[in-house]
């Protein structure tokens, strides 16, 4: 009896034991996945954002400088300041006789003085010139005299621009292009035509024996008056010839062939 009381209190250790161990199994493995489960639920996933721009945002941003507009013509100046081109005769300078005073072009006399190919009627020689660089350039006729010198500006724009003021009572001051002087007075004047490009000049018939005033180099020419002939110089594309002559330096402008002030 005693032997099988023995092994009956071994058996039941042994199951004991083995519920035990079974147990602490099924714990673990509950508490590794109770874990897991926790660590999958409570990570927090993160939602993707959008930035939203607010009106202070937009405001703050640098800002790009706008471009400074040159104000251009009569709005720079006040009317009644002396040193206002245009209501007054400022002094730039020298006729080409390097004697007659030469005035700012922008000089307005009050009357209709030019018109332009088109029509227009101008009382100020530059606004005339500024309104055909605006439409591609084009011809100035001069209406009246002005009996005074003024530097013109004429743009160099590409564009072709002439001014004619034929037996007019005028002098002008240019930094490029060419006066064609047809050799011919009326009433004490001469008669002049500027031009911007010599090529236009170089299409009409019966030049010869005229001149033209070199204002600055030009399609090989120096400076100063030459003699228009009927015999074209091969190296180049005129139909004329062109010759300086002795009198390249002399100036028979507004002192000479035109009348002067009284």
């Amino acid at each position: 009896m005693s032997k099988i009381r023995a092994l009956s209190l071994i058996l039941c250790a042994l199951l004991v034991l083995a519920f035990a161990a079974c147990d602490k199994g099924n714990t673990e493995e509950q508490t590794t996945l109770e874990t897991t489960t926790e660590q999958m639920t409570e990570a927090p996933t993160e939602e993707p954002t959008t930035q939203e721009i607010t009106t202070e945002q937009v405001t703050t941003q640098p800002e790009t400088e706008p471009e400074t507009e040159v104000t251009a013509g009569r709005d720079q100046f006040d009317k009644d300041d002396p040193n206002n081109p245009y209501y007054n005769l400022i002094a730039v300078g020298t006729s080409m006789d390097g004697m007659t005073t030469c005035y700012d072009g922008r000089y307005d006399f009050g009357y209709t003085v030019c018109v332009t190919d088109d029509g227009e009627e101008f009382s100020c020689i530059q606004d005339a010139i500024d309104y055909l660089a605006e439409w591609g350039g084009g011809v100035i006729s001069m209406t009246d005299s002005t009996n005074v010198c003024l530097y013109l500006n004429i743009p160099q724009d590409g564009c072709f621009y002439r001014l004619a003021y034929n037996w007019h009572n005028v002098d002008f001051v240019f930094d490029h292009g060419a006066i064609y002087d047809d050799c011919t007075i009326t009433d004490g004047v001469a008669g002049y035509a500027y031009y911007s490009d010599l090529y236009e000049l170089d299409v009409y018939s019966n030049l010869e024996g005229t001149y033209v005033w070199v204002l600055a180099e030009l399609e090989g020419m120096t400076p100063g008056r030459h003699l228009i002939t009927d015999t074209p110089d091969p190296d180049t594309l005129f139909s004329y010839g062109y010759e300086k002559s002795e009198e390249a330096f002399e100036w028979p402008g507004l002192p000479r062939a035109e009348k002067l002030p009284e």
